[in-house]
């Protein structure tokens, strides 16, 4: 644990001890294959120590839920967690939506040996894609005529995604570059198996994604919490940790 994370734990801590009806343990929902935003074993990760420092700021605690990305709105619909990072395309009352915790850059990769040019969506027809779950809703320029595909899945492991494509098993795959890096990096280092180069190009601007609460309140203190990590530098300290070893 870092200084920073030590002190907000103390503090918190103490004002739990002195005020315990100001304390919430906030239940939130994470997609369960998201390495390196999120590490479930470790109860860890870019968007899961956000969290958990954010709802510290005041006095809060993180439970962490993980469950495959396309059940994280369905926890939170069905009322079963109190947050869900996302919404996965649906969409709930905007007094519900917390500030921007984190965004991510999804890429389209296919091997450099297949010498695909895949640069608009029309470059997709008759080939075969695997992507993230949602990545239809999320995309619907790209991957809305699916049925002019060779083939399409979505899957939760995303490390799934690089195996198939390194074998070539797909034409393409569709996720977040930084999931990429990792799972690639991660595969290599488990198997000694260095994957085959890749062309990659984005498929659109970075996503900015909102977490949704069922509190205002602690919604607000959420936001108090980010921006001060944001402000204080903390925010960043959190990103380089993992996306720049």
């Amino acid at each position: 644990m870092t200084n920073t994370c030590f002190r907000l734990a103390l503090l918190g801590t103490l004002a739990c001890m002195a005020n315990p009806a100001s304390c919430d343990e906030v239940k939130v929902a994470f997609g369960d294959s998201l390495m390196p935003f999120v590490f479930p074993k470790t109860n860890s990760g870019v968007e899961v120590d956000i969290f958990r420092e954010s709802l510290q700021f005041r006095q809060h605690t993180l439970r962490p839920v993980y469950v495959p990305l396309a059940r994280v709105p369905l926890e939170f619909l069905h009322g079963r967690v109190d947050a869900a990072h996302r919404d996965g395309g649906l969409k709930f009352a905007s007094t519900q939506y917390a500030d921007v915790a984190v965004s991510y850059h999804d890429a389209i990769i296919s091997l450099k040996q297949s010498n695909l040019n895949i640069r608009h969506p029309g470059d997709l027809e008759n080939l075969s894609v695997y992507s993230f779950q949602g990545a239809r809703a999320t995309y619907p320029g790209w991957l809305e005529s699916t049925g002019k595909l060779k083939r399409y899945a979505e899957v939760n492991r995303q490390i799934q995604q690089v195996k198939t494509l390194d074998i070539g098993r797909y034409d393409a795959i569709i996720l977040d570059l930084n999931i990429y890096k990792y799972n690639e990096g991660l595969l290599s280092r488990e198997y000694g198996h260095a994957s085959k180069p890749v062309s990659i190009v984005y498929a659109g601007a970075p996503i900015d994604y909102r977490p949704v609460f069922r509190s205002a309140r602690i919604r607000d203190d959420f936001n108090a919490g980010l921006q001060h990590l944001k402000a204080t530098g903390r925010y960043q300290e959190i990103v380089d940790n993992y996306l720049k070893k």
